[in-house]
This record gives C-alpha cells, sequence and structure tokens, in this order.
C-alpha cells in the first residue's frame, strides 16, 4: 500500500537523492523500534519522485499512518532548511532587498546567512545562538507538512513551499529586511570611515606619537611621548560635529586623536580585537601600533590593578577622553 510520495523538478535528480537521503535519516528510529525494515521505497531521480509503501506479509506489526507521516515530514523540513533555504534566501533578496547591483546583493546575502546561520553562514554548521530559531523554522515546515500529508497522499515540495508556507516566507522577509538594515549601517559607517581617513591624510602631524592606554572598563586615557595625560578638543567644528552625529563609544578618543594628529599611535590594551581599536586602526591606518606587552603596559596595567585592589577600594587616576 501507497504511504505517501513526494515530488520534486525533474530536472535536478541531485536534489531527488539528496532527499531521499534525508528521509531515510528520518525513517531510521522507525525502523529500528520494529527490528527490520517494514517499508519500501520507489526512487525515480529521472521523474523527481519518491513513494513510500509498506511491505506486505511482514512479521512486524503495521506502522501507524500518523507515525509515517510525522517522520516523511521531518526529513522533508531538514531537506528544506538544509539544502533549499539559502538559494530561497538569494531569490527573495534579489526581489524584494531594493537592490540589483550583484556585489550588494552578495554583500546583504552574506549578512543575511550569517543571521540565519551564525559566522560560518552554512545550514549545516550552524552556530548555537541561531540554532533555536532554525529549530523553530524547522518545527513550523514540518508541522505544515505533515498536516498536508494527513489529508493528501502526494506533496509536491516545491509548489508546497511556494504556496503554502506563508508563515515560513514572513520570516525570510524579516531576515531580508533586517539584512538590508544591517548592509546600510554598515555602508554608512564605512563611508563615514572612509572620510575620516580622508581629513586624517589631509593633516599635518601635530606631535611624534601618542600612547592610548585602555582601561578595564573600555576607558581611555590619553598620553603624550612622556606619559602624562592629554586631552585635546578639535578645532574643526566640522569633524567635531560629524563625530558628534555617528559615532558612540569611541566619539571622544577618535575626536582627541584626530586633534592630536600624531605621527604615531601606540595603543596599550589587554583586549586588542575589540570594535574601537579595529575603528582607530581604519582611521589611522599604519601609523597605529597595538602593543603586546612593552614595559609601559606592565607598569600602568600593574599600578591600575594594585590602585582597584580591595587593599584600597580605588580606581587608579585617569584623564578620561
Amino acid at each position: 500500500m501507497e504511504l505517501f510520495t513526494v515530488c520534486l523538478l525533474p530536472s535536478n535528480e541531485q536534489e531527488v537523492w539528496k532527499l531521499s537521503r534525508y528521509l531515510s535519516e528520518a525513517f531510521a528510529p522507525l525502523h529500528m523500534a520494529a527490528g527490520s525494515d517494514v517499508l519500501k521505497w520507489d526512487i525515480d531521480a529521472g521523474q523527481g519522485r519518491i513513494s513510500c509503501f509498506e511491505l506486505p506479509g511482514i512479521s512486524s506489526p503495521p506502522l501507524a499512518r500518523a507515525d509515517v507521516i510525522r517522520q516523511a515530514a521531518e526529513g522533508i523540513a531538514d531537506f528544506i532548511l538544509y539544502e533549499l533555504e539559502p538559494a530561497l534566501l538569494r531569490t527573495l533578496m534579489q526581489k524584494e532587498s531594493g537592490y540589483a547591483d550583484a556585489a550588494e546583493l552578495q554583500k546583504i546575502e552574506r549578512i543575511g546567512r550569517e543571521l540565519l546561520y551564525g559566522e560560518h553562514r552554512e545550514p549545516l554548521s550552524i552556530g548555537d545562538e541561531q540554532l533555536a530559531d532554525w529549530r523553530k523554522r524547522h518545527s513550523k515546515i514540518s508541522e505544515e507538512i505533515s498536516a498536508f500529508l494527513t489529508l493528501n497522499k502526494t506533496v509536491h515540495v516545491h509548489g508546497f513551499i511556494t504556496f503554502r508556507l506563508s508563515a515560513y516566507w514572513n520570516t525570510l522577509r524579516e531576515t531580508v529586511e533586517y539584512a538590508v538594515d544591517e548592509y546600510v549601517m554598515e555602508k554608512q559607517y564605512q563611508d563615514f570611515i572612509s572620510l575620516l581617513r580622508y581629513f586624517v591624510g589631509m593633516q599635518d602631524t601635530k606631535t611624534s606619537v601618542v600612547h592610548l592606554f585602555q582601561m578595564d572598563d573600555g576607558q581611555f586615557q590619553l598620553c603624550n611621548s612622556q606619559l602624562l595625560p592629554l586631552e585635546y578638543r578639535h578645532s574643526d567644528r566640522i569633524v567635531a560635529d560629524m563625530l558628534e552625529a555617528e559615532m558612540n563609544v569611541e566619539d571622544r578618543v577618535v575626536s582627541s586623536l584626530i586633534a592630536a594628529s600624531p605621527r604615531q599611535i601606540l595603543i596599550h590594551t589587554r583586549c586588542s580585537d575589540q570594535q574601537v581599536i579595529r575603528t582607530i586602526e581604519s582611521i589611522f591606518g599604519d601609523r597605529v601600533q597595538v602593543c603586546s606587552g612593552c614595559g609601559n603596559c606592565s607598569r600602568f596595567f600593574e599600578q591600575m590593578d594594585a590602585a582597584a585592589s580591595p587593599m584600597t577600594g580605588e580606581a587608579p587616576y585617569r584623564s578620561e577622553i
């Protein structure tokens, strides 16, 4: 007796074999529980069809169709999310992002894939933070397919995705919208950094070296070559207004560094991979050197640790900028 049939586009035989693998993995628990194969599979890759039949005359008790449908829905949902979703996301971005340039679309897709799958941007390497949302998508798709196959024996996967999974499409649309917003903000930020880099390049250097010490709480202390605290106010009103409007945590330190216009910037920090450090490097380029542990670092951080210890309960003196 035929239990169900899954249809794919007949032009892509590779998809058929991939789907058959996901179905086989999904049905493994049922076969293990029965103790033997209780189902027969008919795969016609040329026609894009996979049919499942119950084997007649077997000694094991027959499987409940509800159990079969549930496992089939799990396997089809796996196939959709692992194999089809990246292409669905790309197609949706091309249609609804508002961008036509291939390079821009590629950047937006990169952001979207990172939102869905994490830093590796691949569904088979999904990050821990994205796993809960992935499971929600999987559960919703599986429920929709299970409900459909309960009333119908044949499901056309691509047609089902197009016409039945409206809630799933809404989730992908939200991802596209967020990715576009992130791209716009990233582009504005990079344009702003480029503009600041231009101002820095046009300036004459005013001092040979500036030492920039970062506290454990993220604040900075700007010092001259004798390690005496400095504080600069930007004389260029345009740049000052730009920094005030565009930057957040790093606005004052960047403004002070532009005002100081040093030939060299030595950054002393315990956390060299922070965004503010990368921002300073982006603006000042090869003028920046991040210290990996010099004598000045040792003395400064030892003094800071000692001053903030429970013995004194006081924070070290600093000139915040």
